[in-house]
């Protein structure tokens, strides 16, 4: 019987290879733990709420479409608003403003915008009649909404779960021991809402030309049977 006898001598255009992937995993690794946004953290609330501003990631899911956003904000407490979405590049898609009963929808790339009663637009965009002020109080007084919601509470006497018709709402996490919301889940027949809150900041002043209606000299008004093409 022979026996064979190799001396294994490594490759070294291989192994430069296999160091530089090793190397990219790792700096990988370390970029995926640095992206990982930690919660919230908030010892107590302000004792008077005028506004709050901040950024949120937004995920809806509609008859088996998904679309994931980041939100940027701005409530004046508790019925007029500005949100302005962004894809996942960061590229503004949409604005929603919300003065009062009024919302409008605009589409700053299409120079389009839309206009109608607050609920109707929740109703066109999520599939469920929702107003601001409810939707504010979702986000940060729970207990003060109308009395058409069932509310449910934890074992600490927290607001977690609520539901009205076929609208349900869970709440995943709040920051710290605060009544404000971090995660919010909305369930609804055609599917659901999921809103994780980033940033916060309360009471600061509203800069100049934020509730600006000025686009709507410059751009053109649509039904919504029409903003839908562009939505599409």
């Amino acid at each position: 019987m022979v026996y064979l006898r190799t001396k294994l001598t490594p490759n070294r255009k291989s192994s430069g290879v296999l160091f530089f992937l090793y190397t990219l995993g790792l700096i990988g690794l370390i970029l995926l733990q640095q992206c990982r946004m930690a919660p919230l953290s908030l010892d107590s609330l302000p004792s008077s709420i005028k506004t709050l501003e901040g950024y949120a990631s937004l995920m809806i899911k509609n008859k088996g479409k998904v679309s994931r956003g980041k939100v940027s904000f701005f409530l004046i407490w508790p019925d007029e608003a500005r949100l302005d979405i962004a894809d996942t590049l960061g590229r503004t898609v949409s604005q929603l403003l919300f003065l009062k009963t009024q919302a409008y929808l605009v589409l700053p790339r299409d120079r389009v915008y839309w206009q109608g009663p607050e609920e109707e637009l929740f109703e066109r965009l999520l599939g469920f009649s929702l107003s601001l002020s409810e939707w504010s109080r979702l986000l940060i007084s729970q207990e003060s909404l109308p009395g058409a919601w069932r509310l449910e509470r934890d074992a600490s006497g927290r607001i977690w779960r609520g539901q009205r018709n076929e609208v349900k709402f869970v709440i995943k996490r709040y920051v710290g021991r605060t009544r404000l919301v971090e995660t919010l889940v909305i369930f609804y027949p055609e599917g659901e809402v999921r809103w994780r809150l980033r940033e916060i900041y309360f009471n600061r002043p509203p800069r100049e030309g934020l509730f600006s209606l000025q686009f709507t000299r410059r751009f053109q008004p649509k039904s919504w049977r029409e903003i839908e093409a562009y939505l599409k």
